[in-house]
């Protein structure tokens, strides 16, 4: 009897199914339909939340389409807000969020999408460094 590498059963048990009306084609479809699937198990803080709204942003670079990750990087900025303002700290994002509108208002939406997402990296990080210090639990 011969064992099956791990790697092609791990490669089997995942295939990709059709999605209500989408069809997964490839890995990175397969990765944003677990993403969005597994949608109900991510905290509700808004840390969980704008972290998801990141990493799918990421995937979208990742794949050239900025204008997508412009609107994720948006919508997790929004959903943030000014919850990662802490007294004392420096917050240099306003700058390079306007720099991001201008990068996108000439049409250069890969510099704009990476600039945003450097943006709401540098949030994500005010608001987890904040928390800690304020002994929250939700990041």
């Amino acid at each position: 009897m011969t064992l099956m590498p791990l790697f092609f059963l791990a490669a089997v048990w995942q295939v990709p199914t059709r999605s209500s009306s989408t069809e997964i084609t490839n890995e990175k479809d397969f990765a944003m339909h677990r993403a969005v699937a597994n949608e109900d198990k991510f905290d509700r803080g808004p840390y969980m939340n704008t972290k998801k709204f990141f990493k799918l942003a990421e995937v979208e670079i990742s794949s050239g389409k900025y204008r997508d990750a412009i609107n994720l990087l948006r919508r997790g900025i929004s959903e943030l807000g000014d919850r990662y303002r802490s007294n004392g700290a420096i917050d240099e994002t306003g700058t390079r969020l306007a720099l991001a509108e201008i990068e996108e208002s000439n049409n250069r939406l890969d510099v704009a999408a990476n600039l945003l997402l450097s943006v709401l990296a540098t949030r994500l990080n005010m608001y987890a460094e904040k928390s800690r210090i304020e002994g929250k639990t939700d990041c």
